[in-house]
């Protein structure tokens, strides 16, 4: 994951969770680090995506957790087949969405369109 991924995954956190970024802009990058370590073992298109996509991933780790990401199979079926349609409507469509509101909406978004 490169600075832009990070930067970019740490602020759609924020703005997603309402934390202040100096109280927990390290334990953020902790996180961050540890979950995109964890994806590209597990789904090593991952590491070959660009950065805003990542960020939008690492961002729904940070809520549904790394087993709860790996288990949305559609979604990783069309990010393998890089069809952004298809990763964005599985995102909107999956029950995690209907619990993360805007947050959904938002990283089907950037999944979507490859910019924040």
């Amino acid at each position: 994951m490169d600075d832009h991924a990070r930067q970019a995954a740490r602020a759609l956190i924020i703005n997603h969770g309402g934390l202040e970024t100096t109280h927990y802009k390290d334990s953020i990058d902790d996180d961050l680090d540890w979950f995109a370590s964890r994806l590209q073992a597990q789904q090593p298109i991952f590491k070959t995506l660009e950065p805003t996509r990542q960020a939008a991933l690492l961002d729904m780790a940070f809520d549904l957790g790394l087993i709860g990401l790996v288990k949305l199979k559609p979604l990783w079926a069309a990010i393998n087949a890089y069809n952004w349609n298809g990763a964005a409507e599985s995102i909107l469509e999956s029950k995690w969405a209907m619990q993360a509101g805007i947050r959904a909406v938002d990283d089907a978004r950037i999944m979507r369109m490859g910019k924040i």
